[in-house]
């Protein structure tokens, strides 16, 4: 009985993995006018997942730990509806699932994420999308001959690909496989159309705004559950060649900047403007711009020592998951220097992307949402140090790290450091935070007038 049973289900299962997998054959690669090569886009993939860890272990070691090992002899490409390439490597397959890497790369930075195909005894095909560190992103059943994708409503226990073995967090990319991983998805909740990868715009902060919005408590509660990310990659395995299909996405989404303080928005523009070039912008740039499901807005105005702080990230209301809305304080910020304050920019842009990637923080939320503070110490302070040597070019690295640690001095990874670290730490923070009144005054940075 277990044998004809099996026979089948292979006999059913076969056609479907051959369908998802087909597009590996006779393909020839195709790469976007005014893009790099093929060679040099796959260059970029591989340097990225060759990375090192906070422990010293690169991330391509995270995907083999679990024998996802990319088969890049046998990559495929795709030509978007905006005119950029998609690469598409194959990971694993097994009888009844096929894994790939999808990539874009925008500025010479990828953007990737995993997506697995798992076909069960009813036919039926699982989706699942996983970011690198892991994290499951979202995942519902895709309808392969029609090649759409319903969403799954809720997910009844929070799922990683590989778990890690250190829970601090410095030694993110130990993982292991998490074994008999079963989800059980509940559909019905809204279908997407298969969208093609869409690359945005450059941020340009720009213009006044409007008045000063009616900001309710950060921690309040929220009624909506949210389903966390619209992801940018085809729900589909990436085609031969020749382009992909899909609806028109969502337009009239976009950044709004309502900052009116000209020494906050001279911030902005160094951290967002339209011809930076950083890791965190490129972030935003993926998550926010015209054609997201999410939109993020800038305001600026005083606290009243309402909050002890430069800065705040929110959603905009207990019931609208999808705007997001970053406060600056101008009783404080207009103080600083340009450094401390494009750090506080680039610190609540992540506390946004956060936001949008794993959705708040409530029960029936089927993201497992991290702590934030201790994500951002643990995954980010690198990425936020190298922005600001970028944007300034004569900053000391020391003095560039000991600004992106800020705001972050409560979290786990920071109690290790040494005691002179922290000494160091709060030292720059307040020479870049003093803003020069008489010659004798002790300050470091530039500042407004």
């Amino acid at each position: 009985m277990r044998k004809q049973f099996l026979c089948k289900h292979l006999f059913l299962v076969v056609p479907i993995m051959l369908f998802l997998h087909s597009c590996k054959k006779d393909n020839v690669p195709e790469v976007a006018k005014g893009q790099l090569s093929t060679q040099s886009l796959v260059d970029i993939a591989k340097s990225s997942l060759e990375k090192q860890s906070l422990a010293g272990i690169p991330l391509i070691s995270s995907l083999k730990s679990i024998g996802m090992a990319p088969d890049w002899s046998n990559i495929k490409t795709s030509i978007n509806s905006e005119n950029k390439t998609v690469l598409a490597i194959p990971l694993k397959q097994t009888t009844n699932s096929f894994s790939e890497l999808n990539v874009i790369i925008t500025n010479g930075l990828p953007h990737e994420v995993i997506k697995k195909y798992t076909v069960s005894n009813d036919n039926s095909i699982l989706l699942e999308f996983y970011a690198l560190n892991g994290a499951l992103l979202k995942a519902g059943q895709y309808d392969a001959t029609s090649g759409r994708f319903q969403l799954a409503k809720s997910i009844t226990n929070s799922v990683m690909l590989y778990e890690q073995k250190n829970k601090i967090g410095s030694n993110g990319n130990l993982f292991l496989l998490l074994a008999n991983n079963k989800t059980k998805i509940f559909t019905g909740v809204k279908t997407v159309a298969v969208n093609g990868i869409h690359d945005l715009e450059e941020v340009e902060i720009e213009g006044q705004g409007p008045t000063t919005p009616q900001i309710g408590d950060p921690q309040g509660p929220s009624t909506d559950n949210g389903y966390g990310p619209v992801d940018y990659y085809p729900v589909e395995p990436v085609p031969p060649s020749g382009g992909s299909t899909g609806s028109t996405p969502e337009a009239g989404r976009d950044t709004a900047n309502n900052v009116q303080n000209p020494c906050i928005n001279a911030a902005l523009k160094m951290a967002l403007g339209k011809n930076v070039k950083s890791e965190i912008k490129n972030l935003m740039v993926n998550t926010f711009l015209s054609g997201k499901e999410f939109n993020v807005a800038f305001y600026d105005y005083p606290f009243n020592n309402t909050k002890d702080a430069e800065a705040y990230t929110r959603f905009s209301s207990e019931t609208n998951l999808n705007d997001l809305t970053i406060s600056f304080n101008t009783d404080k910020m207009p103080n600083n220097s340009l450094e401390y304050n494009v750090a506080t920019v680039y610190h609540e842009v992540l506390h946004a992307y956060l936001n949008a990637l794993y959705g708040p923080d409530i029960p029936g939320n089927p993201m497992l949402v991290p702590v934030q503070h201790e994500y951002i110490a643990d995954n980010y302070v690198k990425m936020l140090t190298k922005d600001l040597m970028s944007i300034f070019p004569t900053l000391l690295e020391s003095d560039a790290r000991n600004l992106a640690w800020g705001g972050l001095q409560n979290t786990n990874l920071f109690n290790r450091l040494a005691p002179s670290a922290k000494s160091d730490f709060i030292k720059i923070n307040t020479l870049y935070s003093t803003k020069p009144t008489t010659a004798n005054t002790q300050s470091k940075g530039s500042y407004c007038p």
